[in-house]
């Protein structure tokens, strides 16, 4: 079987996309990472982005009950990916939930693309896939050693890991159906319109959630990540979503964790976090699957 590829367009847009992505991690991470600063970005995306869609997004687009439908389903699945990452976040630690999120999508994507999309890979593709995957797990790994692995899976017997593999299938799941949504929708009213769901959804949260002086607080002392965070997700997802009309949707999400290769050497030039052998290792081997994909 002949392995399929990703222009030279669509590997520009998902590497520019990744770019961001990790970005926008960044200003979290310094931001404190608190879900208070994530669900006001997401208030700030759909408030920002407004005056685009209104000028610009609305025509086009299908009559308006399948809009709803369309779009309807996807903040289903972006919301609940949010919460099943929430269930693994109070369960255990960002830095062994969220690779284990992003890295089992892959193992999903290839199988439902498949299924519901007609997507084949071949053997070059699928071995990209299985390096970025097995890069993402190197990378979690304290030091090279058997005590060290061995430790790793025990951690992978959490009940967070269970929630984590379940945050991925949806991903893997909502990833698929936006690229079906696309046939009958533009990327950037697509993407607009259920970020204005999961919007809605997160400013009751905060509203029931957070008292006025903590929403007021945080919003003061991390205005500019607040709306960075927000333009620069909206940015990076639109690409992703303009690649992903053409693109194999499990090569353009493989390609897209050049975003933790970004936010490796962003942590390291940066924030002056120290880069073990394992996180060499694993970012090279990720580097590695993203470069087959790129010049397939």
């Amino acid at each position: 079987m002949a392995d399929p590829s990703l222009d030279p367009d669509a590997v520009g847009l998902i590497a520019a996309s990744a770019l961001l992505h990790a970005g926008w991690n960044l200003l979290l991470k310094r931001a404190g990472g608190s879900q208070l600063v994530v669900a006001m970005s997401k208030v700030a995306e759909a408030i920002v982005f407004a005056p685009i869609f209104f000028l610009t997004a609305r025509d086009g687009l299908p009559p308006a009950t399948r809009v709803a439908f369309l779009v309807g389903i996807a903040a289903t699945g972006v919301l609940g990916n949010y919460v099943a990452l929430a269930a693994a976040y109070r369960r255990s630690d960002l830095s062994l939930v969220y690779p284990v999120s992003r890295g089992a999508a892959l193992v999903f994507l290839p199988l439902l693309g498949a299924i519901t999309l007609g997507e084949h890979l071949g053997v070059v593709a699928l071995s990209a896939l299985v390096l970025i995957v097995a890069g993402i797990v190197v990378l979690q790994l304290p030091a090279l050693s058997g005590a060290a692995v061995r430790s790793l899976a025990r951690s992978m017997r959490q009940p967070a890991i269970g929630f984590a593999v379940l945050a991925a299938f949806l991903t893997a799941t909502y990833t698929v159906w936006d690229k079906y949504a696309l046939r009958e929708m533009p990327p950037f009213a697509y993407m607009y319109l259920y970020t204005v769901v999961v919007a809605a959804a997160y400013g009751g949260w905060l509203l029931r959630y957070a008292s006025l002086e903590e929403r007021r607080t945080t919003w003061q002392a991390h205005r500019g990540a607040i709306l960075g965070i927000g333009v620069m997700n909206m940015v990076s997802y639109g690409l992703t979503l303009v690649a992903l009309r053409q693109g194999t949707s499990s090569l353009v999400i493989g390609l897209r964790q050049l975003s933790i290769v970004a936010g490796v050497l962003l942590g390291w030039l940066i924030l002056k976090e120290s880069i073990s052998w394992p996180r060499r290792i694993g970012v090279a081997m990720i580097a590695t699957g993203c470069v087959l994909i790129a010049i397939r």
